[in-house]
């Protein structure tokens, strides 16, 4: 008898073949070898993850959380893969995708993409091909959800941005003073109608 969100894998001994079992009750032959190793928890497993990604302009650092279980399909195949080689095989996957997708990206627009990658795995895990889905039935185990949540500027960088986000965000506030919108005060700036010395009292 297996308990619930279990399954146990012996050997037969006469042929030496895996044999699986799931939950419940199960016959099986006297000549089967059963130990404690060969129990396996069906349970759901959680790993993180924070991986340096290099981008057109600068590092960003992408940060999340994945979860994955035992494949009851497969569990035979799981037989001596512990949880620390499926959750590198996890994580080097999403290093190879993020990288590929983004490394010719400019920084502070991966910086806004968290929503998109969550979105990109989602459709990934749903697919029965590509390079995880083979880990998957080599390794005997399915990912069920890849999730980021954070992505990070170095600090340099991030100071940077901050300050172009401050100037834009200002620019914005006088071009409303003027009664113009940003395209508007761009174009007054050009032509003179907007004075630079103008511009410079409503810093």
């Amino acid at each position: 008898y297996n308990q619930e969100w279990s399954a146990y894998v012996t050997q037969d001994v006469l042929s030496s073949a895996m044999v699986p079992y799931g939950p419940g009750l199960h016959p099986s032959h006297w000549w089967e070898q059963r130990n404690a190793e060969g129990n396996y928890s069906l349970e759901v497993k959680k790993g993180i993850f924070s991986i340096p990604i290099v981008t057109k302009t600068s590092q960003v650092t992408i940060s999340g959380e994945f979860e994955y279980m035992i494949d009851l399909v497969r569990v035979e195949r799981a037989v001596g893969v512990s949880n620390a080689v499926v959750e590198r095989s996890i994580i080097a996957f999403i290093d190879n995708f993020l990288t590929e997708k983004y490394n010719t990206w400019e920084a502070h627009k991966v910086k806004d993409e968290a929503k998109e990658m969550t979105e990109d795995f989602f459709r990934l895990l749903a697919g029965t091909t590509g390079s995880l889905a083979a880990i998957h039935q080599q390794q005997g185990y399915k990912t069920i959800s890849i999730v980021v949540t954070k992505i990070a500027l170095p600090q340099a960088a991030q100071q940077t941005r901050d300050a172009i986000d401050e100037a834009e965000a200002l620019f914005e506030v006088i071009a409303k003073l003027l009664g113009k919108d940003v395209a508007g005060l761009r174009t007054a700036l050009a032509d003179g109608t907007v004075s630079p010395a103008e511009y410079q009292k409503l810093l």
